[in-house]
């Protein structure tokens, strides 16, 4: 079963897309390339987040990723880290889970 992931910028607008394929990282970028067809063009260095819609623990399952503009229509994401929604940034405050 192919997953599928959420993925949205962290600044507005969000332009969220419900993505299907093996990575998280390509649907990173599948995201931009969505967003370049339809008129919008992701700068480099748009951060994102991506989660796994059938990932039963989604906060451990939800990553950070970086857009950076290849030549467009092609783009590439990088890992930037893990994600830790929920948490207001810092995964070490366990009781401002929400």
């Amino acid at each position: 079963m192919t997953p599928t992931w959420r993925v949205w910028s962290v600044l507005p607008p969000e332009h969220p897309e419900r993505i299907c394929c093996v990575s998280w990282l390509d649907a990173a970028r599948a995201w931009a390339e969505r967003q370049f067809a339809k008129g919008f063009v992701p700068r480099s260095g748009t951060e994102v987040r991506v989660i796994c819609e059938n990932d039963p623990q989604p906060r451990q399952g939800a990553y950070r990723a970086k857009i950076t503009m290849v030549n467009a229509p092609a783009f590439r994401a990088t890992f930037l880290g893990l994600a830790f929604e929920g948490l207001n940034g810092d995964p070490t405050k366990e009781s401002d889970r929400g």
